[in-house]
């Protein structure tokens, strides 16, 4: 297992191809920004290989497919925008994509940044597609804003049945900013 390191990007550090039961797919580690290394399955089809059976000793995992890894908006997040989407991942359980729950103060406070710095990491993941604003929190009834990941599919929309992907059709602008 590749140790911690501390990037300022998301960076492969490892790829092996592993072949098991007729069924050939590739193990990546990545390392996050944060420090956090995790693995990813990707099937030769390009889909995430999700093993049923024994469950990993080292719980659960946070799946980033190759494509959005090696895509444009991907490329262009901040690293505050990166944790940030860790963070909203953790809280993912399963079935409430579309009802993830983190505030502009509960992100600061977890992810030791400034609740500017959060609000443009919000805003960065919501322009370049990764995440969409479900519901709008409310200051004054201490509501907080409501998420759902594009990577998964929206468990608040019973007629969702695939991840909208967003983060796809998104493009630097002519200027070369992000």
């Amino acid at each position: 297992m590749p140790s911690r390191v501390g990037a300022i990007f998301p960076t492969v550090v490892a790829a092996r191809h592993c072949c098991g039961s007729g069924l050939g797919f590739t193990v990546v580690w990545v390392i996050l920004p944060i420090g956090l290394s995790y693995t990813i399955y990707r099937q030769s089809l390009g889909v995430i290989a999700m093993g049923k059976g024994k469950r990993s000793k080292e719980g659960q995992y946070i799946p980033l497919l190759y494509a959005q890894a090696k895509s444009a908006a991907w490329r262009s997040l901040s690293g505050s925008a990166v944790k940030l989407w860790v963070e909203l991942h953790t809280r993912y359980n399963g079935g409430n994509n579309g009802k993830l729950i983190l505030s502009q103060g509960e992100a600061a406070k977890a992810l030791s940044m400034g609740k500017a710095t959060v609000k443009r990491a919000f805003d960065e993941l919501q322009v370049k597609g990764f995440i969409v604003l479900k519901k709008q929190g409310s200051w004054y009834s201490k509501r907080a804003n409501e998420w759902q990941i594009t990577t998964k599919r929206d468990d608040a929309d019973p007629k969702a049945r695939v991840p909208t992907n967003d983060w796809r059709s998104w493009q630097p602008d002519s200027k070369g900013q992000s």
